[in-house]
């Protein structure tokens, strides 16, 4: 079984997902890290040079060489769902859990955050905050269609990682059957 948890970047998807996994036993594989490793750079300098098209097609690649590992945990880029087919691959290949923020709580941890991020507008808060609501209306029907969705804001709290597990639980044995 394979637990591709997507939502826009800032959202908790490699933090929850190492913690998701390591509570269910599973591995966990975070496909931006994978593609940095993969083509020896990162995606902002690979963004530099390239289209995004050009990476887009490289991390649809990375996307599908999770097809064959079972009992993974996979945090997706937060566009991967969006290009391609990807979004009908993913619900096709495992569980699919969308990572759910508010753009302002988005735009918080993205601001805390260490990690500039591609494809956004740092320049002042307010354009980051634009360049989040403009970027999560375009990618929030891909996201939506996920099997189960999260309000990531209660994330952390143990009561949403018990129900979380459960709902797991719940659709692994269905999966499964």
């Amino acid at each position: 079984m394979r637990i591709y948890l997507l939502g826009f970047m800032g959202s908790g998807k490699t933090t929850f997902g190492k913690k998701l996994a390591a509570s269910i036993q599973f591995s966990f594989i975070d496909t931006d890290a994978c593609f940095e490793k993969e083509y020896q750079t990162t995606i902002e300098e690979f963004l530099k040079t390239h289209t995004e098209d050009e990476f887009r097609q490289l991390e649809t690649k990375i996307l599908q060489q999770t097809k064959d590992i079972d009992k993974v945990v996979i945090a997706l880029g937060g566009g991967t769902p969006c290009f391609y087919d990807n979004m009908n691959w993913i619900l096709g290949n495992g569980l699919c859990v969308y990572l759910k923020l508010s753009p302002m709580a988005l735009k918080n941890r993205l601001l805390s955050s260490q990690k500039k991020r591609p494809l956004l507008n740092y320049s002042s808060e307010e354009k980051l905050l634009s360049s989040i609501e403009n970027l999560l209306v375009e990618r929030e029907k891909f996201y939506q269609r996920a099997h189960i969705s999260i309000d990531a804001n209660n994330i952390k709290s143990n009561s949403m990682k018990e129900k979380f597990r459960f709902i797991l639980e719940s659709q692994y044995k269905n999966l499964s059957n």
